[in-house]
């Protein structure tokens, strides 16, 4: 006599691992390295096994596996990243799609995931040539979850990339980058003036009349402004005003 059945029980959900976006980053990877001469067939292979890895992962998605009609937002993360990591194998890297992974794994609270994400945002941007703000603020987002992790070989990456596209990763470092010459030297807009009279020859005594200031007062000003500059002489001085394009 056969045995009765039970009723059927839940359908079991299908899982996609965080691994299964490890296949297509190692195909974007081998895109990415130097190929020899002529061996453009080890670029199309990559190519096609990182398609490959994304359709099998996007099956596992479709809505009819999954109780409920649709993945969890962890699934739908890692679909993105694989997107992303596609779109870095095929040579044409999307900063739109790893700004979506980066979006996704921050809602999920996974922070690796995360810093990778907008590293290679950042570095999508840069290399096509993008919004260098935009990869500025990725790549120091990057630094700052990897420091804080710590995540040491992630953080060697996202410093490379930083000092190879010349970004900087301390706000404060890119505010004194954006100043100009004179201003990082910390001159007034008063000692600058003088600057620009001792570069022209004048003496203090001068240097007062025109300005009407004391001589003793230009001196000061003069010896100041030295000081700022390095130098030992107002003919240094004049010298690094030319070059600063000041006269």
């Amino acid at each position: 006599m056969a045995a009765r059945r039970g009723p059927p029980g839940p359908r079991r959900r299908p899982r996609v691992h965080p691994l299964h976006g490890t296949p297509v980053r190692h195909r974007a990877a081998r895109r990415r390295r130097p190929l020899p001469a002529g061996d453009e067939g080890l670029a199309g292979e990559a190519q096609r096994d990182g398609r490959a890895t994304r359709d099998r992962i996007c099956t596992l998605l479709a809505p009819e596996r999954w109780h409920g009609g649709a993945a969890g937002p962890e699934p739908i993360a890692f679909e993105a990243v694989c997107a992303a990591e596609l779109s870095r194998a095929e040579g044409r890297p999307d900063p739109a799609a790893w700004d979506a992974a980066a979006e996704r794994f921050a809602a999920l609270k996974e922070p690796f995931e995360l810093a990778y994400a907008r590293w290679r945002q950042a570095e999508a941007l840069i290399v096509g040539g993008g919004d260098r703000v935009a990869a500025g603020d990725a790549l120091r987002e990057a630094a700052d979850i990897a420091a804080r992790l710590p995540a040491p070989l992630l953080a060697a990456e996202v410093d490379g990339l930083a000092r190879r596209a010349r970004v900087a990763l301390s706000p404060e470092v890119e505010a004194e980058a954006a100043l100009g010459p004179l201003e990082r030297l910390g001159l007034t807009e008063r000692e600058r003036t003088v600057l620009a009279l001792v570069a022209e020859g004048h003496t203090n005594r001068e240097i007062g009349a025109t300005l009407f200031i004391s001589e003793k007062t230009a001196s000061v000003h003069v010896s100041r402004i030295l000081a700022k500059l390095g130098v030992r002489s107002r003919v240094e001085a004049a010298t690094t005003a030319h070059r600063l394009g000041l006269v």
